[in-house]
């Protein structure tokens, strides 16, 4: 597969991985379970920014914790998220 292409999840793989982003969110941040973590995969327009993102959301302010990621959620490790959560000096 070409590096610049990027491989749709079927609707099981993605939500199984949604999930799998939200553990390693509430693990990495301590958060309790009833706490909402939203995970959003965007596509950005702007030739500057990454082609696909992922925003978390963090629900447990006002207003919610945004936390961005620059890439794919496919090709997302746990690492990318605890990095991107911990850039903001949580």
């Amino acid at each position: 597969m070409h590096p610049h292409l990027i491989q749709i999840e079927p609707d099981d793989a993605a939500r199984t991985r949604q999930r799998q982003v939200k553990v390693w969110v509430r693990e990495a941040l301590a958060l309790p379970e009833e706490t909402v973590v939203t995970v959003t995969e965007t596509r950005c327009p702007d030739p500057a920014c990454p082609l696909m993102e992922l925003v978390i959301l963090v629900h447990d302010t006002q207003p919610a914790r945004v936390y961005r990621v620059a890439h794919p959620k496919a090709a997302l490790t746990k690492m990318h998220v605890v990095q991107a959560l911990h850039v903001k000096g949580e």
